[in-house]
């Protein structure tokens, strides 16, 4: 089943098919403008496949650019490195999310909006203590051993 590309390239460039972008649409862009991508967005990420014969390395087929007030950095790269850029950015995003639960509250999607809801950690951090038992320790339990054990 053949993908289908953005195709269309923020910067008019020529040498790079886009697979993907996320762009801010300026305020005032009309229906029409938004459908014809028939505006200059203020600041968009982006990654594609450079055309062979636009390639520095070879094997530097992806494109990530990313542009906003205070940068504009377009970058060529193997799989190998947008591979890692991805896992670099999912860990950082993973970490980012643990640190969050360490709060009072966060602020989650709600229709149209957020809204600010407690933490399970924090809840269960400033709850009464129960008067129920203790779990039972895991090395109270009993241990499977192995038939091949010897």
């Amino acid at each position: 089943m053949p993908l289908m590309n953005f195709g269309h390239c923020w910067r008019g460039r020529t040498d790079c098919t886009s697979f993907t972008s996320v762009e801010h649409v300026p305020p005032g862009t009309t229906e029409d403008q938004f459908y014809d991508l028939a505006f200059t967005p203020e600041s968009f990420v982006c990654c594609g496949c450079v055309a062979p014969e636009a390639r520095t390395l070879p094997q530097d087929a992806y494109r990530v650019c990313f542009k906003n007030a205070a940068s504009d950095e377009m970058t060529d790269n193997d799989e190998q490195d947008i591979a890692h850029l991805a896992h670099v950015l999912n860990h950082t995003l993973a970490t980012v999310a643990t640190r969050r639960l360490q709060q009072p509250t966060i602020l989650v999607p709600h229709e149209m909006g957020m809204t600010e809801v407690p933490t399970a950690q924090h809840a269960e951090a400033t709850k009464a203590p129960s008067s129920s038992p203790s779990p039972v320790p895991s090395s109270a339990l009993p241990q499977a051993v192995s038939p091949h054990a010897s």
